[in-house]
């Protein structure tokens, strides 16, 4: 649910995004991040770093974990990371040659942001 909704917040702003995208590392390493976002997307699956990749961490998930993704993320030229809590309606961001940092309200990616109020409110019952 929360991947549809980032998406879809993404596409709003006039980029290409998708989820469960497999990316190429290398040409033996291949990840797959929850959400990837740039100007445009190659097909079938991107061999050359997107601007974005986001994580969005599963109860069993370890924030360690996924900060060590954005690093290999990074490694491959992409410039920014999140990593989203669902559960704990946290995020932070991680880009490139900076510490990881918790985001208060808003997700920033140069020009691009998704505010986290809209994004988790989504997740929200409606009454």
């Amino acid at each position: 649910m929360l991947e549809f909704i980032l998406v879809t917040m993404l596409r709003k702003q006039g980029l290409d995004a998708v989820s469960e995208v497999t990316v190429r590392l290398s040409p033996t390493k291949y990840l797959v991040p929850d959400v990837i976002a740039a100007k445009a997307i190659a097909s079938p699956y991107p061999t050359e770093p997107v601007m974005l990749c986001c994580e969005i961490l599963s109860p069993e998930d370890r924030l360690g974990a996924m900060l060590g993704k954005c690093e290999e993320y990074h490694t491959w030229g992409v410039p920014y990371c999140w990593v989203i809590d669902p559960i704990k309606r946290t995020a932070w961001e991680y880009h490139a040659a900076a510490e990881p940092t918790r985001a208060n309200t808003i997700l920033m990616a140069g020009e691009y942001s998704v505010d986290l109020e809209e994004l988790f409110a989504a997740l929200d019952p409606v009454d």
